[in-house]
């Protein structure tokens, strides 16, 4: 059996940070009870971690082979490797509106907004 001196000194330095943080000092010895907790949380802490990566390898690799798909689909309906999607070109609009004519509603002449009486 590994002594608990042995396991403690192959910790990561952030396990010990921790127990520093626990004991309020740092500790070379401590007890057999806490530095196995503290040793299980780092293997299981390393193995999340390693999951985890490769979680995120797994689904970029999905997520390319499905642009892959995408890519290869759009070229096979219109022949061209170009995007069947509309330019983005400006809108121009063919009417001009004359900010100043919408003033004037009642046409009496005046910019006044008022109601002309009959």
């Amino acid at each position: 059996m590994i002594s608990a001196v042995s396991k403690w000194k192959n910790l990561p330095s952030d396990v010990h940070d921790y127990s520093r943080g626990l004991y309020g000092y740092y500790s070379k010895e401590p007890d057999n009870l806490v530095l196995e907790l503290l040793y299980k949380n780092s293997v299981l802490s390393k193995k999340v971690a390693h999951q985890q990566s490769a979680s995120a390898l797994v689904l970029s690799e999905n997520k390319g082979q499905l642009e892959k798909k995408s890519r290869e689909s759009s070229m096979s309906q219109d022949g061209s490797a170009f995007s069947t999607t509309q330019s983005s070109s400006p809108i121009v609009s063919d009417s001009v509106v004359n900010i100043d004519s919408n003033l004037d509603d009642d046409d009496d002449g005046d910019d006044a907004d008022e109601i002309d009486e009959p």
